[in-house]
């Protein structure tokens, strides 16, 4: 194993395969750590205890930006994967829908900060919402875009124009059982909770101010068990006395609003204040009405965020006996298959990581699977 130095220009300033040992943990759809150590005496020591802006590439084009080393014993270098450049990226507040390609391109365009080209990009039709209210880094934004179709994504440095671009990747299928019996399963852990298990929901609903309102002349026209009317209200404005419409008698100075989805018109004093809107799951008695305080403001966005409050089950594997670019790549789709309760169980697994141990005396490596849901 060997590795290149190289700047942020693409200039290659070194290489060595005297190599101490390294740890890699490479990630599917996240950023990717590795670790060196090389001896305190070799020619990059020198090279990256003086220079910034720096990253290695190995003989699997693996590539890695140096963000730290330590020179003790040995010369330890701390890199994280390209990607991690992402996080020095943002994106503005914004809201956009589209297919998850087209949402791609929109990030990369609207991003600020570190200058990254658009790479590979295959067609993804599934429909994804962007919607930030504050500043967020372009990373978070896109693995959460990406996670929904299980994709993952990777930052390159090309040699050929020294540019960096970003590639969204897909995974592959393959014809293979991950299982204790063909020996490919090291590890099973299962677990489930209802922590977060909601089916009825709580929200707050704001009343909005619409200006004031003449009853004598209904102006603005207005009309009584209207659905527009919900959660709105005026001030009525009278010259004198007082005048009767919706069967209700109103005085200068006094409130109209509606605060059911009926369209009921209602008289108040002062300002009506905002309320909480209930809404329980009618299949269930009260016992198991269990429910969620959401921030939307509407119903519909409200029962909408049930799906995240269901029971929640997943699993942790690791696979052995494989091994990685050749059985293997992060992102390929797989069959898990195990025994439960005298059960056989199998479910769809995607690798989603794999640590990468070398040394002078062994190589090991340790992939990782997640449930595909």
């Amino acid at each position: 194993m060997g590795v290149y130095l190289y700047d942020f220009e693409g200039n290659e300033l070194g290489f060595t395969d005297k190599i101490i040992s390294s740890y890699r943990d490479a990630r599917w759809n996240d950023v990717g750590t590795f670790e060196l150590h090389i001896e305190k005496e070799d020619a990059l020591t020198k090279i990256i205890t003086e220079n910034d802006y720096l990253f290695l590439e190995d003989e699997n084009n693996f590539q890695d930006i140096i963000i730290g080393y330590t020179y003790n014993d040995d010369f330890t270098i701390y890199c994280r994967s390209l990607s991690w450049l992402l996080s020095k990226s943002i994106i503005p507040p914004t809201s956009f829908s589209g297919t998850i390609s087209d949402c791609v391109e929109n990030l990369l365009s609207i991003s600020k900060g570190c200058s990254i080209n658009l790479g590979t990009l295959p067609e993804i039709t599934d429909i994804y919402t962007v919607k930030t209210d504050e500043v967020t880094s372009f990373s978070d934004t896109l693995v959460q875009c990406l996670n929904t179709a299980n994709l993952g994504h990777r930052v390159r440095f090309s040699h050929s124009d020294n540019q960096f671009y970003l590639d969204i990747l897909m995974g592959n299928n393959l014809d293979f059982y991950i299982s204790e019996n063909d020996c490919t399963l090291s590890s099973l852990t299962l677990n489930k909770d209802i922590l977060d298990l909601s089916n009825s929901v709580c929200f707050k609903k704001r009343m909005k101010y619409m200006g004031h309102w003449n009853p004598s002349t209904n102006t603005p026209a207005l009309y009584d068990e209207d659905k527009d009317n919900y959660a709105t209200y005026y001030r009525v404005s009278l010259s004198s006395g007082s005048y009767t419409r919706f069967d209700i008698s109103f005085s200068d100075g006094n409130y109209l609003y509606c605060d059911s989805p009926s369209g009921k018109w209602k008289k108040g004093t002062a300002p009506p204040d905002d309320f909480y809107v209930y809404v329980p799951d009618s299949s269930v008695s009260d016992k198991y009405k269990w429910y969620n305080i959401s921030h939307k403001e509407n119903k519909d966005e409200a029962l909408g965020e049930l799906s995240d409050y269901s029971i929640n089950k997943d699993f942790s594997a690791k696979a052995q006996n494989l091994v990685f670019l050749k059985d293997y790549h992060l992102g390929d789709f797989a069959k898990l298959q195990y025994t439960l309760n005298d059960k056989t169980v199998s479910v769809p697994c995607q690798f989603s990581s794999v640590t990468i141990n070398r040394d002078n005396i062994d190589n090991t490596e340790n992939p990782t699977l997640k449930e595909v849901k």
